[in-house]
């Protein structure tokens, strides 16, 4: 059975054809991967927790994804990453220079 498009007042009859080139698969979560500043590398080289590196991750990458849009930053997205409400590694991270907050 084939298919038809109507343009200008008359019937077209359509064929689909296959495409030589396979898509690309869409990239997974492990696919991706962040460039970090090597001053970034240096300022949590002296921290104690992975948190820290994990936290950093996931601002920079998100930083580049929203084009330095502004981040929203949950207790919840905190706890997914491994860092605890009453820990100051977002302070940390403040104190640096590395980011910047207002509250919402």
């Amino acid at each position: 059975m084939s298919e038809y498009v109507i343009r200008g007042g008359r019937r077209i009859e359509v064929e689909t054809l296959e495409s030589k080139t396979p898509a690309k698969p869409k990239r997974t979560r492990q696919d991706q991967f962040v460039r970090v500043p090597l001053i970034w590398v240096d300022r949590l080289r002296g921290g104690r927790c992975i948190g820290s590196y994990r936290l950093a991750l996931h601002l920079l990458f998100h930083h580049w994804k929203s084009d330095g849009k502004p981040i929203k930053l949950s207790n919840v997205i905190l706890a997914e990453l491994g860092v605890g409400r009453g820990e100051s590694k977002v302070a940390s991270f403040i104190g640096v220079g590395a980011v910047e907050t207002s509250a919402h």
